[in-house]
């Protein structure tokens, strides 16, 4: 064992990561282990104990024979290919904890016989470089050690734009805030703390900034009075703070602050709190607020992760900012992983399209940790050969799919969880649910107690990819995504029915403030989903898996709240937004129950539009098709339509997967609604774009002797290629009595032929304008 040089380390956190892979996991890790690793072991490796060794002696086989470094790095590789990210992830940590000495051995200074650090100026050049080694000593763990600035800028490019973000533009202008933004998960936390570490070493913003301060609003005392100078003091690395050298070159200060969703600033009273005086005591709430406002320490610049859903908040506190959009994993990225996770070669393709065309999904995809989960849900899914279930299409599905298997004892098919397992879940759904309504993400250890957790159960859900903790210490720990915090905050109001004696909670229509609260979800981005997966339980598959796991029937009492909200809808629609009921129709959607559609839609009789993308297309054609009293429908289709139909869907699919686009067959399963509700008279387009193709599909619809349309409107809109489709409908359709075309440009060969149409004796247009 001399030759390996070992450094001694716990076998336990390895131990505990292979006990986390089933059998054949195991197995397959066993494999590549073998395949990976001859040339990084020491030669008295026993190779031949691999074969047999279950969990426990292979992770003491390693222990005992490798140094840590080189054990964690190959199983941070192994897992990576593997596809198991958060066992990835957990190798990556355990692997820079292990090189954290050798970093800080490097970061120590070197000392004199006097005691003195070697080189190191005095005064306000000595406190630079103690706050730059106490940085990288903080901020070590978000990078392996083997990762230089040059190598990560490369591999991403938000990087590259970040170090140029306070340059000037081509018109002299240059930020003094950049703002973060992107999907919660995406990594803007981690870009932020890479930021300091950057700098820290000299590769990020050399010589345009002496000091970088971290505030993170995960930590704010929000309760406390306090100054700005007490607040940056926090990050010091000792009670001794230079505040005088700091403060003395605002324009040299710059603060990243992480997290601006958790900060508990309003922004429409920001104006009447703000703070000029760094050393005034205030509400920790109004110093930032005063910062990000430029109203304190003007002169310095200001980092801001945000999530998309609270940008426009954001931006309206900020002055000229510059803004970054953090991308996550690549299309072509995640083709490649979906592709991998079906293995029915038949169902690549419908699976393929499937998520491609629904950017409710291949939006989330961006984010490794949501990425990973789906793709681990659609192979459930899959795995049985069957064909594609319609919950494969939303998400409340996909993780209902994911939940129940991690959730689910191992000890044989069908066990459902113990009446204890099932207080711990209500437990955790309550935590969830009071976090949403409250923007709170992150819990700490005071929430366990009030929601009747307790530390080892809480280690049972660490291990089942639900719970995280703060990689920074420990602290705190948040869900394994915020939209798992979100599923098991809708959850919790399905087990709320599984009480005897169940009281009502603020959605429960007996309320009296129900209405207005469930009525409030709409202009709440931050709980849209988690409505959105209320609505998901009401699917009879969803129920059946649900109720496999709790071992016990559900009464479903919310589900006639949801349908009493939704009907409200349709009794207000003269004031309900096109925002309001396309939202509406995604909750709907989310069920995939016809009959719950129908029974939720039977009283709309207009419904009003805005169809931005292609999924908004299939949401509403799907919930149209279940308006049996529809009478009019007011929709403004953007540019969602491909030119042609031989337009390939996606040119980064693989050839022999590639299909037309979806939005064609959704497109003429919404066209044909026109010639199956005998009831709808109206059809106002105004305002869309429709391409030669879509008008023809459109005036097909329109020309079927069930077709009972009286008034088109298309007053605006963009149809001048496919304005010889509607010339021959106004001949073929007799029901068709007024027109509407408004600002639209008419050709000559038009106008001829439009004049041809209305001297027709079949034509009984009766108002044309």
């Amino acid at each position: 064992m001399g030759e390996a040089n070992v450094s001694p380390f716990s076998d336990c956190g390895l131990r505990w990561c292979l006990q986390q892979l089933d059998k054949e996991e195991f197995h397959t890790f066993k494999e590549l282990l073998m395949g990976s690793a001859s040339g990084l072991v020491p030669g008295s490796f026993p190779w031949m104990e691999v074969a047999g060794a279950d969990a426990q002696h292979l992770a003491f086989l390693l222990h005992e024979h490798c140094r840590a470094l080189v054990v964690w790095s190959m199983a941070m590789d192994i897992f990576l290919e593997m596809n198991l990210p958060v066992l990835s992830q957990k190798a990556k940590e355990e692997m820079e904890k292990c090189s954290l000495a050798e970093i800080l051995q490097d970061f120590t200074p070197p000392k004199t016989d006097q005691g003195t650090s070697m080189g190191q100026p005095s005064g306000q050049g000595g406190d630079k470089e103690n706050y730059k080694h106490h940085v990288k000593k903080r901020f070590a763990t978000v990078l392996g050690v083997h990762h230089s600035f040059k190598t990560f800028a490369a591999d991403c490019p938000q990087m590259q734009m970040l170090s140029g973000a306070f340059a000037p533009d081509q018109q002299g202008f240059r930020p003094l805030t950049v703002v973060l933004h992107g999907t919660p998960g995406v990594g803007k936390s981690a870009l932020a703390r890479r930021i300091l570490l950057h700098w820290a070493r000299g590769e990020l913003y050399p010589g345009v900034f002496s000091y970088v301060f971290f505030l993170d609003a995960r930590d704010i005392p929000w309760r406390r009075r306090s100054s700005f100078t007490e607040l940056i003091s926090r990050e010091w690395p000792d009670s001794e703070v230079p505040v005088a050298n700091i403060m003395s070159q605002p324009d040299r200060l710059l603060f990243v602050v992480d997290g601006f969703d958790d900060l508990d600033v309003a922004s429409e009273n920001a104006d009447l709190n703000v703070c000029d005086n760094w050393t005034e005591k205030r509400p920790v709430a109004d110093l930032m607020c005063s910062l990000l406002k430029k109203a304190l320490l003007p002169e310095s610049s200001l980092i801001v992760t945000v999530r998309d859903e609270s940008l426009e908040k954001l931006c309206s506190m900020l002055v000229s900012p510059r803004y970054l959009f953090i991308e996550g994993i690549s299309m072509e990225k995640r083709i490649q992983v979906f592709l991998k996770h079906v293995k029915n070669e038949d169902q690549k393709t419908q699976v393929l399209h499937s998520v491609l065309d629904n950017h409710v999904l291949i939006d989330r995809c961006q984010v490794s940790v949501t990425w990973w989960l789906l793709c681990r849900a659609l192979e459930l899914q899959t795995s049985s050969g069957k064909g594609l279930p319609p919950t494969c299409q939303v998400l409340t599905g996909l993780y209902v799919t994911f939940v129940v298997h991690q959730l689910a004892p191992r000890d044989g098919p069908g066990c459902c969880l113990s009446p204890d397992e099932r207080v711990v879940l209500k437990g955790l759904c309550r935590m969830a649910v009071q976090g949403m309504w409250a923007r709170k993400f992150v819990f700490y250890s005071d929430d366990l107690g009030i929601h009747g957790l307790t530390e080892p159960e809480l280690s049972v859900l660490f291990h089942k990819y639900i719970l995280l903790r703060d990689s920074q210490g420990e602290r705190c720990f948040t869900f394994l995504h915020p939209s798992l915090q979100e599923f098991y905050a809708a959850l919790y109001y399905v087990l709320e029915g599984l009480e005897a004696e169940w009281e009502p909670h603020a959605l429960c229509i007996e309320n009296s403030k129900s209405l207005k609260e469930l009525k409030q979800v709409s202009f709440n981005v931050h709980v849209l989903q988690m409505k959105r997966f209320l609505f998901g339980f009401m699917n009879k598959e969803v129920v059946r898996a649900l109720e496999d796991l709790l071992g016990c029937p559900m009464a479903l009492v919310v589900r006639r709240v949801l349908l009493q909200w939704v009907s409200l809808l349709g009794q207000q629609a003269a004031t309900t937004s096109p925002l309001d009921f396309l939202d509406s129709f995604y909750c709907l959607f989310e069920t995939q129950d016809e009959e719950f559609v129908r029974l939720a839609l039977s009283g709309f009789r207009e419904v009003r539009l805005t169809v931005n993308r292609p999924m908004d297309l299939n949401v509403s054609s799907f919930c149209l098709q279940h308006c049996r009293r529809l009478r009019e429908i007011q929709m403004d289709v953007r540019e969602i339509f491909p030119e042609d139909e031989a337009t390939e869907a996606w040119p980064v699919v693989p050839q022999g997967l590639q299909t037309k686009p979806l939005v064609i067959e959704w497109w003429e399963n919404l066209c044909s609604v026109l010639s199956t509700h005998p009831s709808l008279q109206q059809l106002d387009l105004a305002g869309s774009i429709l391409s030669e193709w879509a008008m023809r599909t459109l005036c097909v619809k329109l020309r079927q002797p069930t077709c009972k349309i009286q008034k088109l409107i298309f007053k605006g809109t963009q149809i001048t290629l496919g304005l010889p489709h509607l010339w021959k409908t106004l001949i073929v359709n007799h029901n068709i009595k007024h027109l509407n075309l408004d600002n639209i440009h008419l050709q000559e060969e038009d106008i001829g032929v439009l004049h041809e149409a209305l001297k027709h004796p079949h034509c009984l247009l009766e108002s044309l304008r």
